[in-house]
């Protein structure tokens, strides 16, 4: 598994500030607010985004690069 942290996190229609993707296997396994320094989460500044492919599976970019574990 693979946590990454941003200021945003764009998902669906809203915005996460300070928050956390949970990335397993190369898909979002869960979206959740920043509560607090957590061991081993990689901090990228400004925003990911979660974006649904055509299989209806959610996937993370950052910076028009998708995000894998």
């Amino acid at each position: 598994m693979r946590k990454v942290a941003a200021h945003r996190v764009a998902v669906d229609n809203r915005t996460v500030r300070m928050g956390v993707v949970e990335i397993v296997d190369g898909l979002v396994n869960r979206v959740r607010e920043f509560h607090g320094e957590e061991p081993q989460t990689e901090w990228l500044p400004g925003e990911v985004s979660i974006v649904t492919d055509e299989d209806g599976k959610a996937r993370a970019y950052y910076q028009g690069e998708i995000l894998t574990n």
